[in-house]
């Protein structure tokens, strides 16, 4: 276990780090702040862009504003919740998993995908829950090109419960079609990838699939469906400001100019570096207020997204629970600002419902997630079935049975 008091002296000396830290984040954030009201003059924004010629030079990600070409902030809508949800369906989808158990001499995991569907009518609200449980057994994780085990179990686990996330998304999706009411799909985490950008191309492709396929069929009929992250330290508002108005050079050099003023910290940019888009929005929107809509320039991850690539967007919320959060989404040719705006205030209706989380992702959670006990019963049924049919007892470490035998 922890030695709680070897931490509690660790945080206490490093008292200034974070105290620098936080002074110069609020440094940042305030220079931030006062760069965004100079955004907002749309002429000054054009000329920077088209002088700085970020589209082929950034070095890291940023975002660019789709609407009107300014960063102005929106209301959202006051009405109740369940007066904007009203003739909507909401769909919902989550994943959890048992991760192969290494004390144990068989290599199984479980994948378990939950959702639910809300239709939302005049006078009351129908719902569709349920989950769907995935078995691995010890070929799954064979690579039969090769025949030997994949190099990350967990990560090939991660893959196939997003995927399986993703078609259950699309099934929902293409069930939904028959009903009169507008549609929106919600997933937990991100639709910008970016944690497969160090992986090779046909490693990228074959994970993007499934989402591709899923935005294709909801920008074919006509279904919105965006992405939710309640927590992000994603920068790339922050470092739009960064570039158009404290980079000193025609377009961004990062590496040569950290070398150029000796230090990250003494860079012309330097004060916006601890600046993310949750902090920097957390003080500029008031509640229930959000951004304007950007599309996204992550070309490391982006460009594997077909015709979708200049179309991922992205906008931060704070709700009526004074909570920051971003929605990524496609954005389709078919969108007009009051679908933005649609989009916006159903997230908004359904955290008020969820009291700071979507209603929604709630429920789908609470569908897939597998709590401890079911755990220790999956290995009992497990242990049962094996000796049942092969007179084999499974094996487990010392360790393992001290670890589930213990009273913590």
């Amino acid at each position: 276990m922890l030695d709680f008091d070897i931490v509690r002296e660790h945080l206490n000396n490093r008292k200034d780090d974070f105290r620098k830290y936080f002074h110069m984040r609020k440094i940042g954030r305030n220079r931030a702040l006062e760069l965004l009201d100079h955004m907002n003059k749309r002429d000054l924004l054009v000329r920077l862009i088209n002088e700085k010629n970020l589209e082929l030079n950034a070095l890291e990600d940023y975002a660019y504003p789709s609407e009107e070409v300014n960063f102005k902030k929106f209301k959202l809508a006051e009405a109740p919740a369940l007066e904007l949800l009203r003739n909507w369906q909401v769909i919902a989808v989550d994943g959890s998993q048992i991760y192969p158990d290494p004390h144990l001499s068989l290599f199984m995991a479980v994948i378990n995908i939950g959702w639910i569907t809300l239709l939302y009518n005049d006078s009351n609200t129908e719902y569709h829950s349920a989950s769907e449980p995935q078995l691995l057994t010890p070929s799954d994780f064979l690579d039969l090109n090769l025949g030997i085990l994949r190099y990350s179990f967990k990560e090939h686990i991660d893959y196939i419960r997003l995927v399986g996330e993703l078609q259950k998304a699309k099934e929902l999706a293409e069930a939904s079609v028959s009903s009169n009411k507008r549609t929106i799909i919600m997933l937990d985490g991100p639709i910008i990838f970016s944690f497969l950008e160090p992986r090779n191309k046909r490693y990228i492709e074959k994970f993007l699939t499934p989402l591709l396929e899923l935005i294709e069929y909801c920008d074919r009929k006509g279904i919105y469906i965006i992405g939710y992250l309640a927590t992000s330290r994603s920068r790339e508002v922050s470092n739009l400001l960064r570039y158009l108005f404290l980079c000193k050079y025609p377009w961004p050099r990062c590496n040569s100019c950290i070398e150029e003023h000796g230090g990250i910290y003494k860079i012309p940019c330097s004060e916006l570096i601890n600046v993310t888009d949750v902090s920097l929005y957390g003080t500029y929107l008031n509640r229930n207020e959000r951004s304007p809509v950007f599309l996204s320039r992550n070309r490391k991850i982006l460009d594997f997204y077909k015709h979708y690539k200049d179309k991922i967007g992205l906008f931060y919320i704070k709700d009526s629970n004074n909570k920051v959060s971003r929605i990524e989404l496609p954005i389709f040719d078919w969108y007009s600002e009051k679908d933005l705006q649609d989009i916006a205030n159903i997230v908004s209706a359904q955290a008020k419902l969820g009291l700071g989380y979507p209603y929604a992702l709630l429920r789908a959670h609470e569908a897939a997630v597998i709590k401890s006990k079911d755990r220790e019963l999956f290995y009992r049924i497990l242990d049962k079935f094996m000796y049942e049919n092969f007179g084999i007892e499974l094996k487990e470490t010392p360790k393992r049975k001290y670890k589930r035998e213990s009273i913590i």
